[in-house]
């Protein structure tokens, strides 16, 4: 077994490589530097770009939306985690979750309604 640095030469070359035939890496680096041109310059992106850009966002929920649907439907189970453990989650996240929220908002209300009656009471008191 050749040594760790060696090995984690090798790796940091193998994960280099998949990044260079990657054209999102191409893409997010073009983008920073047209962000960084258009900024500075005050250059627009021309309509036929920016139309383009445009449909393709709008696809792509749709195509992730499809990709989830099916994704979903090929399980082998609807409740893939079975009933108890999905009654469980349920629980914590309606029952649990409003009440932690409903907790910390009455304890923000608290702390406000605290400051600003004290700041009222003691700019009557210290300044009349």
């Amino acid at each position: 077994m050749p040594p760790a640095s060696v090995m984690t030469r090798l790796i940091l070359i193998m994960v280099w490589r998949k990044l260079i035939r990657n054209p999102n890496t191409y893409s997010s680096i073009i983008g920073l530097v047209w962000s960084l041109i258009a900024f500075r310059r005050h250059v627009n992106m021309p309509k036929i770009l920016e139309k383009s850009i445009s449909i393709l966002s709008d696809a792509g929920l749709g195509m992730a939306m499809f990709s989830l649907g099916l994704f979903m439907a090929l399980q082998p189970k609807l409740i893939a985690c079975g009933n108890s453990v999905a009654t469980f989650a349920m629980a914590v996240r309606f029952l649990t979750g409003p009440t932690v929220m409903a907790a910390a908002s009455i304890a923000v209300y608290i702390v406000v309604y605290f400051v600003f009656v004290f700041s009222e009471f003691e700019s009557q008191v210290f300044f009349s």
